[in-house]
């Protein structure tokens, strides 16, 4: 969210910069930020619209969760004559957004592919659900079990032929 904050980050190795909504990107971008992950699905037309509109040298990836929204992105970017970065958000048990782990996301991965306007690179998880664990030990293999479910959809994607370059959690 803070400009100075992702200009460190990206000082110290970061190889890009995560943010929650479209909001946040459209200022990191318009600070010359580039290598955006917008976390939070982009959804509508009015959204879909201000994501094109970012600098095509931001190189902006959205997370996506199922066909309809996959749908939504690649014809605004085939319309933009843009090719969109997206990643797959599986759902590593917080069970508020993503596909569910394994298959499903192979097969979300299969759709995105079909799409030439779309770029496919990766997937995303949050496991923010164990955060409130208070036993460390617990919260630990809680964390390894959510990521576990992120590593391992990666693996099932990788299997399938799909680019799985990005694999990135909280």
């Amino acid at each position: 969210k803070t400009i100075e904050i992702a200009r460190k980050q990206i000082a110290a190795g970061a190889i890009g910069v995560t943010c929650a909504k479209l909001g946040e990107a459209e200022v990191l971008a318009a600070a010359g930020i580039h290598d955006i992950l917008i976390a939070n699905q982009i959804v509508g037309p009015i959204k879909v619209k201000r994501l094109m509109a970012l600098p095509r040298e931001a190189d902006v990836i959205v997370s996506v969760d199922s066909e309809a929204n996959v749908v939504e992105i690649a014809e605004a970017a085939k319309a933009a004559g843009r090719k969109q970065r997206v990643v797959i958000e599986v759902n590593t048990g917080m069970n508020r957004a993503g596909v569910e782990p394994g298959a499903p996301a192979v097969a979300l991965a299969d759709i995105i592919v079909r799409h030439p306007s779309l770029r496919l690179v990766g997937v995303m998880g949050w496991e923010a659900h164990v955060t409130a664990i208070q036993d460390p030990t617990i919260k630990a293999e809680a964390v390894a079990d959510a990521i576990a479910l992120l590593t391992d959809s990666a693996q099932a994607c990788r299997e399938a032929g799909h680019d799985m370059s990005i694999v990135s959690c909280g």
